[in-house]
């Protein structure tokens, strides 16, 4: 199925207008603005995150809405990571206790319906789905 909303971003720069572009798109497509900001949100850190701590040139963004879902592939050039792998925070732990980091990841897990990562050669894929009952 071809996407709904496919960019290629060269660097962080680019991402407000992706963001700009997906929530117009979205909106179009009659998603509710609770799950379009839910995957802003977290594509925000997705992105963010490939750039600033994966060392990614390159990532590539393809949104879709089918079948009462709104699925977006993230796919990009940085060193393997498994987001789904990393251990979950200790939200519990005061301030002054928690380890530093981890609490993105631990957003968009919590933000996305299924979340799921596969390394294909040279590359990091990551899938986020939201059920939006259309």
């Amino acid at each position: 199925m071809l996407p709904d909303i496919s960019r290629t971003l060269g660097g962080r720069e680019a991402l407000p207008a992706l963001l700009d572009d997906i929530e117009s798109g979205l909106t179009a497509r009659g998603v509710p603005a609770a799950a379009i900001a839910a995957v802003n949100v977290a594509l925000d850190e997705v992105v963010t995150n490939a750039f600033g701590h994966g060392g990614a040139t390159r990532v590539e963004v393809a949104a879709r809405v089918a079948e009462g879902r709104v699925t977006v592939d993230v796919g990009d050039d940085g060193p393997a990571f498994d987001p789904t792998c990393a251990p979950e925070p200790d939200t519990a732990a005061s301030v002054e206790h928690r380890h530093v980091g981890g609490l993105g990841i631990h957003m968009v897990m919590k933000l996305m319906d299924e979340v799921a990562y596969e390394r294909r050669p040279g590359r990091n894929h990551l899938r986020l789905s939201k059920t939006i009952g259309l």
